[in-house]
């Protein structure tokens, strides 16, 4: 091989040297925003569990179900959990309630929702538990929209009622929650005793 040729083969093994170089730099710039990205969606979300742990008089049972839901491992979520409690102020921890920056009322706003939610959950998982059959649709939707208007915020409300079928949001509010419905019919409009006692009867069928 001539030193020509020589020279241009190093030239060439140079320029593919730096373009994985630069390529590995990229991608190593890539995964960084993405762990910084990640770990900046972890921390919001155990923001807005901490809030539901404040909404919930400091019990931890909702907070640790919404960090379930949202991917984040249970001893870390469970450790966080606790460490607010150990470390922070009672006034510090009320005051999260109040805060009036757009992101703070964005994590609020998911608190709320996600308890009333998990409070019609367990009503539900109760009344299975207690009377055999879950409530009916409507029941389930009136119970929701009550527990909405106790603990959501004035101007937000009215969200629930735009639902444009009360039973499809019972379906969809069922399946984020693991529940089911088995096929009964006639359950629009029937008193509580009445759908338990048809589901009674479709059971023994």
């Amino acid at each position: 091989m001539s030193s020509s040729e020589l020279l241009l083969e190093l030239q060439k093994r140079l320029g593919e040297a730096k373009n994985q170089l630069r390529e590995g730099r990229t991608e190593s710039r890539r995964r960084t925003r993405a762990e910084a990205n990640n770990s900046s969606k972890i921390r919001k979300k155990l923001e807005i569990a901490a809030s539901i742990m404040v909404l919930e008089d400091g019990q931890m049972d909702a907070a640790l179900c919404y960090c379930c839901k949202a991917d984040i491992p249970y001893a870390e979520a469970k450790t966080f959990l606790e460490n607010r409690l150990l470390n922070g102020s009672l006034p510090e921890m009320i005051a999260r309630l109040h805060r009036t920056t757009s992101e703070a009322r964005s994590c609020l706003a998911v608190a709320q929702d996600f308890l009333v939610e998990w409070n019609v959950a367990t009503w539900i998982e109760h009344r299975n538990v207690r009377d055999g059959v879950a409530p009916g649709y409507q029941h389930v939707f009136d119970e929701m929209e009550s527990r909405h208007r106790c603990i959501v915020e004035a101007h937000r409300r009215h969200q629930i009622g735009k639902a444009r079928s009360k039973t499809q949001w019972v379906r969809r509010f069922a399946r984020r929650w693991g529940g089911t419905y088995t096929s009964l019919k006639m359950q629009h409009g029937g008193s509580e005793d009445e759908v338990r006692k048809r589901a009674s009867q479709s059971n023994k069928s």
